[in-house]
């Protein structure tokens, strides 16, 4: 046997002891695959992209079979973790919440002025667009017959509903004012009223406070396209000069960015852009 062919023999037998390999350690792992996740390095962790939440290594390396030698971005000759591979090609600088924006924002980083060009960088977008399918407008009427009924003055009726349009059509865009709803009797039809815009701006979207939350240390809520704050009237030991001066920043811009403070997350930036309800 010459050299040429034991070194084809002995490669043959590389290939297929990694090929045996492979199909040991695909039959182990569920069917996620490694295009569900990025890696944020700032924290080390990594996003499971459907639900954007953070994912420890070991738990992603549980769930995602080793790229094997080979294969696209293993130039090794061993089998490469999962994570490794995360985080030399499928990685962000950076995570915001931004509507309007792509899944994975490249070349691109969020201050507290905007976006700034960053060549090589990337942040990843938390927000998540609705996906309520349009209907037909003119099922509407009822509707737009409550808010006749609800708001008698045309101009009300007219910027009620330019405001709730707004919201939905064109969520990344901050309206720098707020709209007070407010009446001497319940069960008018407030809430439902807001119930579609709810929906058009998405579940998730909508984001629902109370005057005590709004003044807390944890802002959460910034992380919306329509913000509602209910029983305004309820300020407890707040009055209503503190509260004014703690909702302006809501509802107008600027500032373009927040900082948003969850329990046992890290801080992370979102647009400004929310439409402020009272």
């Amino acid at each position: 046997m010459t050299i040429d062919t034991e070194e084809a023999a002995a490669r043959a037998r590389y290939e297929a002891a990694l090929a045996e390999m492979k199909r040991v350690l695909d039959s182990h792992y569920d069917q996620l695959e490694i295009k569900d996740f990025v890696a944020h390095l700032p924290s080390g962790k990594f996003i499971f992209k459907p639900t954007r939440d953070p994912w420890p290594a070991a738990s992603v390396n549980a769930k995602i079979p080793p790229i094997m030698p080979g294969e696209p971005g293993n130039d090794t000759d061993r089998p490469m973790p999962a994570t490794v591979w995360l985080k030399r090609h499928v990685c962000v600088e950076q995570t915001v919440w931004a509507p309007g924006q792509k899944e994975v924002i490249q070349n691109k980083l969020l201050t507290e002025d905007g976006f700034i060009d960053r060549p090589g960088c990337a942040a990843f977008n938390i927000y998540e667009p609705p996906t309520i399918e349009l209907g037909d407008p003119k099922k509407a009427m009822e509707w737009l017959a409550l808010v006749r009924a609800v708001f008698p003055d045309e101009k009300d009726t007219y910027e009620f509903i330019s405001f709730g349009a707004h919201a939905v059509q064109r969520p990344w865009e901050k309206v720098n004012h707020a709209l007070v709803m407010a009446s001497r009797k319940q069960g008018i039809g407030k809430d439902t009223l807001l119930e579609p815009i709810r929906y058009g701006v998405g579940l998730k979207n909508f984001v629902e406070v109370s005057p005590k939350q709004l003044m807390g240390r944890f802002n959460g809520f910034a992380r919306s396209v329509v913000l509602r704050v209910s029983e305004a009237k309820d300020l407890g030991e707040t009055n209503r000069f503190e509260f004014y001066d703690h909702t302006k920043v809501y509802a107008a811009a600027p500032p373009n960015v927040h900082r948003v403070d969850e329990k046992n997350t890290k801080e992370y930036s979102v647009l400004n852009c929310c439409h402020l309800i009272i």
